[in-house]
């Protein structure tokens, strides 16, 4: 419906900055100035996607800032999206998803290769895949809040077994 309907536009917006976030939670904050400090980490968060954002906030106004040094939460709302998101990719974008969760900055195409036991040409199309639905750019999750999703999902004995692999190759 939404790609035959000719009254919508698709508008893609770039990922807000951590600037641009604290503008907006001044706008939405007003009398609140202690959310202006969480910009930065509400913007590497969501990664500066504008629906992520909102939905953190909102459900931050309901529940509250988390003490200092807490992570924010992933709104259920999030979660869900995110969810879809990643049960549409293929097993191999999933598996390589998994390695660079668990990898975090230690990622590398080398680990990711040796991890998942696929080759560089075999790794191309699911790199891709990950790339086109915005889940990863580059050797980076495009935000914080998809990486907590594929970890999420990841069964602690699987991510113990992952993790072993990775620190094997460092």
């Amino acid at each position: 419906w939404l790609a035959e309907s000719t009254a919508l536009v698709r508008i893609d917006l770039p990922p807000l900055t951590a600037a641009e976030v604290a503008v907006l939670l001044d706008a939405l904050a007003e009398g609140r100035p202690a959310w202006r400090a969480h910009a930065a980490a509400l913007a590497r968060h969501s990664g500066g996607n504008l629906l992520f954002l909102l939905e953190t906030l909102r459900h931050l106004w309901i529940d509250g800032l988390p003490p200092e040094g807490e992570p924010l939460p992933l709104p259920p709302t999030v979660q869900a999206l995110l969810a879809r998101r990643l049960a549409a990719l293929s097993p191999p974008a999933l598996d390589l998803a998994r390695v660079a969760a668990v990898a975090g900055d230690d990622l590398t195409g080398d680990i990711a290769a040796r991890v998942t036991g696929m080759d560089a040409l075999s790794m191309a199309g699911p790199w891709q895949a990950l790339e086109e639905a915005q889940v990863m750019s580059g050797l980076h999750f495009t935000h914080e809040a998809i990486r907590d999703a594929v970890l999420a999902e990841l069964p602690q004995p699987v991510r113990a077994v992952l993790h072993a692999g990775v620190g094997h190759w460092l």
